[in-house]
């Protein structure tokens, strides 16, 4: 599965797409062929009663934005999803997507965690889709499960190489490419994501 992220920075659809929206209820696509669409939601969508805008509150009474820390992976972390995998506990090995940090699961993971927890205060505001996170490790873990650690560590260090460009570069971008999607993802840990992504 693949996460789409979309923004806007062009202030003249900003204006006339978004703004009017403002306050209202919407629906955002955002496909991976790049056709955002942003609309205001249907009457048939689940109703939840709308907090109190912010926007007129004093500065005291906003609730801050979540706050994310450094995305560098935590080495104690990193042993946990390592000892979880090796001994098949794949719910200790996937993150559900509010409980997501930085340090564990990286920066785009625990910026959604924010956004989700902010929906969840929002009092129905808005709303984020349920989701998991394979953490930090998981991978790695995995590779090494399937036998495959000496050759995968020899093409990470090949494609961490400045020097190596060009066709050298797309031949080993290639090579990982084909090792990965090679390995067979353990049941457990499709079925851990599966139900805790329900």
């Amino acid at each position: 599965m693949q996460v789409t992220f979309a923004t806007c920075d062009d202030e003249d659809t900003a204006n006339r797409v978004l703004r009017p929206l403002m306050g209202r209820r919407v629906t955002l696509t955002a496909p991976a062929d790049c056709g955002v669409t942003v609309r205001e939601a249907s009457a048939a969508a689940p109703s939840a009663k709308p907090a109190a805008a912010t926007a007129g509150q004093p500065k005291e009474q906003q609730q801050p934005a979540p706050s994310v820390a450094s995305s560098a992976p935590d080495a104690a972390a990193l042993s946990a999803v390592a000892a979880a995998v090796k001994s098949g506990k794949w719910a200790d090995a996937v993150v559900p997507l509010d409980k997501a940090a930085a340090s564990t699961c990286g920066s785009k993971a625990a910026k959604c965690a924010a956004l989700a927890n902010l929906a969840a205060s929002s009092g129905g505001s808005f709303r984020t889709p349920r989701g998991v996170v394979v953490p930090f490790g998981v991978m790695e873990a995995v590779v090494e499960a399937a036998g495959q650690k000496a050759r995968y560590e020899q093409l990470l260090k090949k494609l961490d190489d400045g020097a190596v460009t060009g066709e050298e570069l797309e031949t080993a971008c290639n090579e990982m490419r084909a090792l990965l999607s090679g390995i067979t993802l353990p049941a457990g840990l499709v079925q851990q994501v599966s139900l805790q992504g329900q």
